[in-house]
């Protein structure tokens, strides 16, 4: 985690971000984190994985009648992780997207 804040550090001093700060934060609340209006109509049919961090707290069980609206033919695989799932359960991430991309047709 820490590399990876460090990759938007510009060396020198006062230290600085190459990201907009500011404008993130701004944005943070309504646009980032809000979970956006869609019309009823609005889904995707397609073969969908959710791979999510059981310890993570953006994808949580309450959402699933959401998630099965807007993808009905959905799976979601939950590991025991936080958000950074790929990070913190490599292994088990690379196998939940392989079983699922040796089932779905077409991929």
């Amino acid at each position: 985690m820490r590399q990876f804040l460090l990759t938007n550090v510009m060396e020198g001093s006062p230290i600085r971000f190459r990201v907009n700060l500011a404008a993130l934060r701004g944005q943070l609340e309504d646009h980032i984190l809000g979970f956006p209006f869609l019309p009823e109509e609005a889904k995707y049919d397609g073969p969908t994985l959710f791979v999510v961090g059981a310890r993570g707290k953006y994808v949580t069980q309450d959402m699933e009648p959401q998630l099965q609206r807007l993808f009905p033919n959905h799976t979601t695989e939950r590991l025991d992780a936080g958000h950074w799932v790929h990070a913190e359960k490599p292994y088990a991430f690379m196998d939940a997207v392989g079983s699922f991309l040796k089932n779905v047709d077409n991929v």
